[in-house]
């Protein structure tokens, strides 16, 4: 499950968070069932154990509980880097638009013709500088 949620896969953004969101988080509830009868054996079984079996049965648990906490962590901070993500191309977008309208608007005063009111170095050096 780590390694599905670590994936970056050819699938956009606002799919991954979907899948994230959808069909992980049911995968999870299942497994959720599933971790938590064998937390509940797992201590029933350790109760009826010796002290050196109790001991190691209880590590394990704490090892499978500690792994269950870095998947869920892991599902926020992809959850929450994807969104991020998203904003981030999102205003990327939105910053490229006005450029493209800036630049249109430039080459649009830059093609016009250059009209001299009279011909002399002074207004041709005025007329430059306004272009450049």
């Amino acid at each position: 499950m780590e390694s599905k949620v670590s994936q970056n896969g050819d699938i956009s953004i606002e799919e991954m968070i979907e899948k994230l969101r959808k069909d992980y988080q049911e995968e999870i509830s299942v497994a959720q069932e599933n971790k938590q009868q064998l937390q509940t054996m797992g201590e029933r079984l350790a109760r009826a154990s010796q002290d050196s079996k109790a001991a190691e049965i209880q590590h394990k648990l704490t090892k499978v509980s500690e792994r269950w906490q870095h998947l869920l962590d892991l599902i926020a901070a992809r959850v929450k880097k994807l969104r991020e993500t998203l904003v981030a191309v999102q205003q990327l977008d939105k910053n490229m638009s006005s450029l493209r309208s800036w630049l249109s608007n430039i080459e649009t005063e830059l093609s016009r013709p250059i009209v001299y009111e009279t011909c002399n170095k002074l207004e041709i050096q005025r007329k430059l500088n306004q272009q450049q």
